[in-house]
Order: structure tokens, then C-alpha cells, then sequence
């Protein structure tokens, strides 16, 4: 889920069914408001369509009671270019694409049907092509260009998708799923598997190329409490860091040619650590140091976390009581927490009143069963009864 992104200065907050355009010190800019939700319409649109994948490659629609709760955004994210804003949302489950005319001007260029509640979603390079991953394993395209061409499916996992990203190349779209799975496949030849990544013993949440070496390295957590890092074209597993916690989001920014540093946030105990990871000049080595952990009052969860456009973390911190409230940490050589006093009082009542609907983490890990046990005790108990009866 990702609720909170930026384009050049202007910050993006997005909650229910309303995106807010602010500037860097909370000023209100600008207010997006999706299309009224119609239920009836959309409990409509689910029972005409069936699950079966079209000859074209369009997979329709399935059925979802969703709707019974209304319809929010789920993901949002803008375009390279930083000319398009693509929304998904989950009643409805519809991906709506706004173009960018400037920070209070924003035109609805596209709305099309999503098959499932998306998970999360990835540009490619040029800003042509949105890939957008749903919770039933599935990945599809969304053309930036051609605005009236259905989604087209890709990829599909057999087990709920978490993260996507796709290569500068835009040659493979790497994916990662809740069965410890992270998968390179080709593109747009997306039948042939370039390899697996495999080595996580839990989900995997969030992937991310390293930015000093992104056409051969990439950094993965999950929720077994392993950073790792992988040559993922080749699917080998290279070095892995030990994480204080299960790990949820990440986000990755190059500060030299040598080193990169990881903003994680956890499942419990601090709310985000960063970590600074320094790529030896044979490419083969890596030292990880641990820069900072970070608590925020009243912060039961981190819904959204990105780097600025001048290197600062600017994260979305959610309450007990569902209210959010914004921090800054600003970097020269540390991390510190900016005074975001003055950023959430610009921001106001808008911002602490907005509510988010956030999922059980706890769903993701896996459930395990002891057979075994139960066995022996109905042996044991039936060995009792031979005895029993023998007398």
C-alpha cells in the first residue's frame, strides 16, 4: 500500500478517495477527488463478468465483495516523467490514470477495470508502461500511451504478490510473493522465467535494485528478519544482514559510487531503521552498517515511506486512532528528525482526520501445524486400548 509520494517538491497524500497536493513547508496546493463511487454499478460490473483469460490476454474482472465496504485508494504512483498520476482502488478496483499539468491542475485521462485489488505497482523507465501486481499472484500492463487499451495480463504467482519492479532495460520484471519467492522474469517475453531468487524462509515484502551496481544487484527483505542482497540474473544470493524485526517497506538512495543507504521500516520495535550499505570495488563484497533507528510517538504504523527530491525520508505515520501525521528526516552526516510541527499544522485537520483501512500483517507470516503431535497421541491412546482389552 502506498499512499504517500512526491513529484519534484510538491508532496502527494492520499486517504479514502482524495489525493491533497502540498509543498514542501504543508501549503496546500490542490485537492484530487476520484469520480463518485457507485456500488451498484460496480456489483453490477462483478456478476456480468466471468473469471476465464481472454484469447487477447485480458483477464476480466472476478467476483469480490469488496464493494460492501465502498471503495478507496489503495496505491498510488507517479510516472518518471512525473507527467502521470495512476491511482488503483479497491471497491471499485479501478486504475485511474490523472495527468500532471501542474501542481493544482490535474486532468482525468483514463479509467480502466482492474481484476483484483492491487498490492503494489511499478513504471517502466520511459513512463510508458505501469505494471501493477494484485493480491491473487497476478501482475498486469496498463499502456501510459495508448489510453483505451484494457490491462493486459503478464505474470502470475501462486501466491499473493507484494512487490514489483522492472529494470532500467526494462528487459525483466522482478517480482516477490508471500511464499518466500522472488522471480526475474523476461520481458515482454514474460513465458520465459529468467530465474528465482530463492533463500527467504518468510514473505517477501519489498524488493529494490542497489543503486550503485542496479543492473546486477538486488536488495530484498522479509519477514524471516533477513536483509539479503542477490546477483538476481543469475538468482544468488550474495550477502544478508540480520533485521532487528520482520521487515514491511523499504526504500533505497545512492549517495556515491560505492554506497547506497536502506530506510527499512519493521513489524515491531523502532518504527524504520536505515542502514548504509558500501559496495567493495570488486562488486562481489558488501559491509552493512547500521545509521539510525527511529521511534515516532503515537506511530502504530508506517503507511508510506519515500525519498524527496533532496535526499530526505518524508514518511506517513498512522496512530491507534487512525489519524496520520507526517515526518521529515533530513541527512548530512546522519540522519535527524526535522521539527515537522510546522509541516503538520500547515497540513491541519485535513491530514489528522484522514482514515486509512490498514491489513493484518500477522496474515502474511506463515501458519504452521504440528501433525505429527497428534499422531502420537492417537497412538499412544490406541496402544492403551490393545492393553486394555488384552486383560
Amino acid at each position: 500500500m502506498a499512499l504517500l509520494t512526491t513529484i519534484d517538491k510538491t508532496i502527494l497524500l492520499a486517504a479514502k478517495r482524495e489525493i491533497k497536493f502540498f509543498d514542501s513547508n504543508g501549503t496546500h496546493l490542490s485537492k484530487l477527488t476520484l469520480p463518485q463511487f457507485d456500488p451498484k454499478s460496480a456489483k453490477q460490473t462483478e456478476e456480468n463478468d466471468d473469471d476465464d483469460e481472454q484469447a487477447d490476454g485480458v483477464v476480466a474482472p472476478r467476483k469480490s465483495d469488496s464493494s460492501k465496504d465502498g471503495s478507496v485508494i489503495q496505491n498510488i504512483g507517479v510516472s518518471p516523467n512525473g507527467q502521470l498520476l495512476v491511482i488503483t482502488t479497491t471497491g471499485d478496483k479501478l486504475v485511474y490514470m490523472y495527468k500532471i499539468l501542474a501542481a493544482d491542475k490535474h486532468e482525468l485521462v483514463s479509467k480502466r477495470v482492474l481484476a483484483r485489488i492491487s498490492s503494489s505497482m511499478a513504471f517502466s523507465s520511459d513512463s510508458r508502461h505501469v505494471y501493477i501486481a494484485d493480491k491473487t499472484g497476478d501482475c498486469y500492463e496498463f499502456d501510459c500511451e495508448n489510453l483505451e487499451a484494457t490491462g493486459k495480463w503478464i505474470l502470475g504467482h501462486l501466491s499473493m504478490l507484494l512487490d514489483v519492479v522492472v529494470t532500467h532495460d526494462n528487459r525483466f520484471v522482478v517480482t516477490c510473493d508471500r511464499d518466500e519467492k522472488i522471480r526475474v522474469t523476461n520481458y515482454p517475453g514474460t513465458h520465459l522465467i529468467e530465474t528465482y531468487c530463492l533463500g527467504h524462509t518468510e514473505y517477501v515484502s519489498a524488493i529494490s535494485f542497489l543503486p550503485t551496481d542496479p543492473n546486477q544487484s538486488l536488495v530484498s527483505i522479509s519477514g524471516d528478519k533477513m536483509l539479503k542482497i542477490w546477483k538476481y540474473l543469475q538468482g544468488v544470493e550474495v550477502f544478508e544482514h540480520e533485521l532487528p524485526a520482520a521487515g514491511l517497506k523499504m526504500i533505497l538512495r545512492k549517495i556515491d559510487e560505492q554506497t547506497s543507504h536502506a530506510a527499512v521500516t519493521l513489524f515491531e520495535g523502532p518504527n524504520l531503521i536505515i542502514y548504509e550499505i558500501v559496495q567493495q570495488t570488486n562488486g562481489q563484497e558488501y559491509i552493512v552498517k547500521l545509521l539510525s533507528e527511529h521511534s515516532f510517538k503515537e506511530c502504530k504504523e508506517i503507511s508510506s515511506i519515500v525519498y524527496d527530491v533532496d535526499g530526505n525520508i518524508l514518511l506517513a505515520a498512522v496512530s491507534p486512532e487512525n489519524s496520520v501525521a507526517l515526518h521529515r528526516l533530513t541527512y548530512t552526516d546522519k540522519y535527524a528528525e526535522d521539527d515537522s510541527s510546522e509541516l503538520n499544522e500547515n497540513l491541519g485537520d485535513t491530514v489528522l482526520d484522514l482514515q486509512h483501512n490498514f491489513e493484518n500483517i500477522s496474515m502474511l507470516f506463515k501458519k504452521r501445524y504440528d501433525n505429527i503431535k497428534d499422531y502420537h497421541e492417537r497412538k499412544k491412546r490406541r496402544i492403551e486400548d490393545q492393553i486394555r482389552n488384552s486383560r
